[in-house]
């Protein structure tokens, strides 16, 4: 049998530019097994204002050079081409991003697909007026956008997959990539080999009840697409954008939980039947209060 590449992602928060951090964790996950870990641009403090810092570059890349791991990046969470506000300064980020991810030597940039209506502006969406013909110039923003980075990829091996977005009960419609089969359309018509979709299972099966959804049939459609894989759990219940408190959340099983697969009601079994090609990373996305338990996250996700 073939082994599964296992993946963890090194989070954010908990980093917050320290780099001490950083090496513990890269220790813990080293110890366990992990084969790769995703590392948040947002954590690390090497991006300031949309420009690289070097000495923190120099620094972070004589960290990530004393392991064996595969490293994927993840993009910062507000990094928007459909931002109305400062969208030159997010596409200018974007393209720093994507130095930040030929500087250690990745090949998984993830972005969070463009938001017509970012999640810091929910609490005022009211006062945000979007027409259909202003929903579909910011679209195309992010699609020329994409497609001229795109043709300057060709011969790289960095591949941008675009993550299908988690929804929010106070926010319908906020994101295109809510629902997976609108995402899969828009990078079928981007039509890049360095363009491609990365699956959050857990997003996707929020989405799937609150959109009424078939979600293998969508992951089924999806499949083609799929080169970068999101793996945790919850139990499918939304919650609002601004309940953030885990401790809160969790008693009553709401929210994007990020638990361990096994843990809520994620069908992952169910859904690897409907990726059989899929050959790329198993990157559990987790927040570090389960990190006690990643040793058996690892074995889980190699054994079953």
């Amino acid at each position: 049998m073939e082994m599964r590449k296992i993946g963890i992602n090194a989070d954010a928060r908990r980093i917050d530019g320290n780099f001490k951090t950083l090496v513990h964790d890269l220790e813990y996950f080293s110890k366990i097994g992990f084969d790769c870990v995703e590392i948040p641009i947002h954590g690390m403090e090497v991006i300031r204002n949309a420009e690289i810092l070097p000495y923190r570059m120099k620094e972070l890349k004589s960290i990530l050079s004393g392991y064996d791991f595969i490293y994927s990046v993840h993009a910062p969470n507000p990094l928007n081409l459909m931002s109305m506000n400062d969208y030159d300064t997010h596409v200018k980020l974007f393209d720093t991003c994507l130095e930040f991810t030929s500087e250690i030597n990745s090949e998984i940039f993830v972005y969070h697909a463009g938001r017509y209506i970012p999640e810091e502006r929910f609490l005022s969406k009211h006062d945000i007026q979007l027409t259909q013909d202003a929903k579909e110039k910011m679209l195309n923003n992010e699609l020329e956008h994409l497609a001229n980075i795109a043709e300057s990829l060709k011969d790289s091996k960095i591949t941008i997959c675009i993550e299908n977005a988690r929804p929010y009960l106070d926010c319908k419609d906020y994101c295109y990539a809510e629902n997976i089969n609108q995402l899969s359309k828009i990078v079928k018509l981007l039509n890049s080999e360095n363009i491609a979709i990365t699956l959050d299972v857990g997003h996707a099966f929020l989405a799937s009840k609150f959109y009424e959804i078939p979600l293998l049939e969508s992951i089924r459609k999806a499949a083609p697409y799929v080169k970068h894989m999101h793996v945790h759990d919850n139990y499918g219940k939304l919650c609002y954008y601004y309940e953030k408190t885990q401790v809160d959340l969790v008693p009553l099983g709401k929210g994007d939980m990020h638990m361990p697969i096994g843990w809520g009601a994620v069908p992952f079994k169910e859904i690897l039947t409907e990726l059989k090609s899929y050959s790329g990373i198993f990157l559990n996305e987790l927040r570090p209060r389960y990190m006690d338990c990643f040793g058996d996250v690892y074995h889980t996700m190699q054994y079953g």
